[in-house]
């Protein structure tokens, strides 16, 4: 910034002696935005060879990232593709569009689906921590699909009407901030607030609140008091707590995710990492596949025929190999 400076001084002819703050002022301003300018212009000249050099070096990287973890990455995606085309095999053999409890278990492993291959993606590009925070919503949707499945139909319509709490609130933060967003949306507040009023005579006043489409089946604390843990412990995965912390760490911007994650867990020195890294996919990948096997399996497990009980264990069998590479590695 000094050398600017100076030569801001020097191309203005400003001296102690002819210095005056107004003329100074306006005249930094203009040579601000001139300067800026031309640096804008300079990077759009230069814009082909810029873009050419940073997709050689990300190609490069992939190319060593995938070379180390080419055992794991590979089997990792021999298991999606095992999940997918199970899945396809199921549906074929089995009429969802009229049950709601399978036609949204069915939702819920597409996003799953989808979310753990967005995990492999970002392994293969190098960010292990943002894979796992992929994994945190994945954990989330594991746990809500072994929740609905437990309680049935109607955990399901429950769960599927509190997206209608979620769309109202989310217009209620548009509305309040309309303004200042300077984003069109359009919504009726009138029928939301009839919609509101029909849910909570259905199911009670604290329905408008988080995660209470699972307020009737958790008795064991108030209904207003209810959060993603509970869900969690009731299925019996609470020890992946653990991780799911981990995550969201990352996820929230804590200071222990700035001097530790998984991108520099084998640096020997403190560095601050800011682009890609070929450390720490075995977490990520693990956590996923463990994730994916769970919701897939226990879908296959509904009106199961040999062919299911039979893809299960394909699952299972590709869910192990994946730990025991990871074993192996270490």
């Amino acid at each position: 910034m000094e050398n600017l400076i100076e030569i801001f001084l020097e191309q203005a002819e400003i001296t102690e002696e002819n210095y005056n703050k107004e003329i100074f002022e306006t005249k930094f301003l203009i040579f601000i935005d001139d300067f800026s300018k031309k640096i804008i212009s300079n990077l759009n000249e230069n814009l082909d060879e810029l873009v050419t050099y940073e997709k050689d070096e990300n190609e490069k990287f992939q190319l060593n990232n995938n070379k180390r973890w080419k055992d794991l990455f590979s089997t990792y995606e021999v298991l999606l593709s095992c999940s997918l085309d199970m899945m396809k095999l199921w549906r074929s053999k089995n009429d969802t569009s009229e049950n709601i409890l399978t036609s949204t278990l069915l939702r819920l492993h597409a996003k799953g689906y989808l979310i753990a291959k967005e995990i492999l993606y970002l392994c293969q590009g190098g960010y292990a921590d943002g894979a796992l925070a992929r994994w945190r919503s994945l954990h989330e949707i594991t746990c809500f699909s072994l929740f609905i499945l437990k309680y049935g139909d109607e955990c399901a319509e429950r769960f599927v009407h509190h997206s209608i709490i979620d769309e109202i609130k989310y217009f209620q933060h548009h509305h309040k901030h309309k303004d200042r967003l300077k984003v069109e949306a359009v919504y009726d507040r009138d029928e939301h607030k009839k919609l509101a009023a029909f849910l909570e005579e259905k199911y009670g006043k604290y329905f408008d609140k988080p995660y209470a489409w699972a307020n009737k089946f958790l008795t064991d604390k108030p209904k207003e008091t209810i959060n993603f843990s509970r869900i969690e412990e009731h299925v019996s995965l609470d020890h992946y707590r653990f991780f799911y912390s981990q995550a969201s760490q990352g996820i929230h911007g804590a200071f222990l995710h700035l001097i530790d994650n998984l991108g520099i867990r084998e640096c020997k020195e403190d560095v601050l990492l800011v682009g890609q890294s070929d450390s720490g996919m075995a977490l990520p990948i693990s956590s996923a596949s463990i994730s994916l096997s769970i919701i897939t399996t226990q879908i296959l497990s509904i009106n199961s025929q040999i062919e299911d009980v039979v893809s299960i264990k394909v699952i299972e069998y590709y869910r192990q190999k994946i730990e025991e590479i990871i074993v192996q590695t270490k």
